[in-house]
């Protein structure tokens, strides 16, 4: 299992030679991105705005290009996680709508150059109009029920804001015909299929990779986007599949869970033994012990983390990158 454990320390490392770390067993990197990022949340936090842009335009004035576009990545990385964590606040109570809504113009303000940042701002601006619209309506006594179309949707889960899909989603369908509603997730669906399509359709020529596909799928799935004509479309692109080769031609084939066990190295007594396995079914390993759960969204050992969760490297924040290092490491050392 140690084994098993050192593969996939190698395979994370190589991902993420090319990202800022602040962490001792990458050579070449430092702790300037990060410092610099945490800075500038200390300001916004004080609310120093000027002295947030201040350390930001500093710290792009003495690096090169390429240091350049690394501090905008690790900057936007954590201001998202910064909003995100205000957001909830919001939601629970604990901050006012004007202590947030005004933290999201201050950082707008800033102009970070990177547009998953600039997305997640627009999505929260979009948030606000809709409170306070929905606030007016509540002033006036009247209450009208927003109808939006599936390219409205199409558009909210392209910026990954499924709890803004879902919310449109749920609002349309409110209150109309059973045959009306077939026709509106049919709609979705029609919309949505070529999009999933060019997609898959990108893989190996551009970044995508299939496990963010396949984190967008479930996701609509765990919204319940587009009802059951979504739901059985996406079912067709999560099912495991394998691919044989016959006569020069490939075609595609179910795999059965059950079908997989003989592929793994370990007995199921080997892993009930073993406290660091994050799986005892035997069908959840592959040839090589890379644990890859039979029913899990990706067959990349990469994207599981070493407690067996579902983490793609790509989606993970700079401090989850490095508990994972850590963690593993620290488990290498133990005899």
């Amino acid at each position: 299992m140690i084994q098993r454990d050192f593969m996939k320390m190698g395979r994370l490392l190589t991902k993420l030679v090319a990202v800022p770390l602040s962490f001792t067993i990458l050579s070449g990197c430092s702790n300037s991105d990060s410092a610099v990022a945490s800075k500038m949340i200390d300001s916004i936090e004080e609310k120093n705005y000027g002295t947030a842009e201040e350390i930001y335009e500093r710290a792009l004035a003495e690096a090169t290009t390429k240091e350049q576009e690394e501090i905008n990545q690790t900057v936007s990385n954590t201001l998202q996680d910064y909003l995100k964590e205000k957001h909830k606040q919001l939601k629970d109570g604990d901050i006012s709508e004007a202590n947030f809504y005004n933290t999201v113009t201050e950082i707008e303000a800033l102009v970070i150059d990177d547009k998953d940042l600039s997305t997640k701002i627009e999505s929260y601006k979009r948030k606000k109009d809709v409170a306070i619209k929905d606030v007016a309506i509540k002033d006036v006594a009247i209450k009208e029920r927003n109808v939006y179309t599936a390219s409205d949707i199409m558009v909210a889960i392209e910026e990954k804001d499924y709890e803004e899909a879902t919310a449109m989603y749920q609002e349309t369908i409110t209150g109309i015909s059973e045959d009306k509603r077939k026709k509106f997730d049919q709609s979705i669906t029609d919309t949505i299929k070529p999009y999933i399509e060019g997609r898959y359709a990108k893989i190996g020529h551009e970044a995508d990779t299939e496990a963010a596909i396949v984190g967008m799928l479930k996701s609509i799935l765990e919204n319940n986007i587009g009802g059951n004509t979504l739901a059985s479309v996406i079912d067709s692109y999560l099912a495991p599949k394998e691919t044989t080769n016959s006569g020069g031609a490939q075609s595609e084939t179910i795999i059965e869970a059950g079908d997989l066990e003989e592929n793994s190295p370990y007995t199921e007594e080997e892993l009930n033994g073993d406290p660091q396995a994050p799986s005892t079914n035997p069908n959840d390993y592959n040839e090589n012990g890379e644990y890859v759960p039979a029913d899990g969204p990706s067959d990349n050992p990469e994207d599981y983390n070493s407690g067996g969760e579902y983490k793609p490297v790509e989606d993970m924040t700079q401090e989850e990158i490095e508990a994972e290092l850590g963690g593993m490491l620290e488990g290498s050392l133990v005899p």
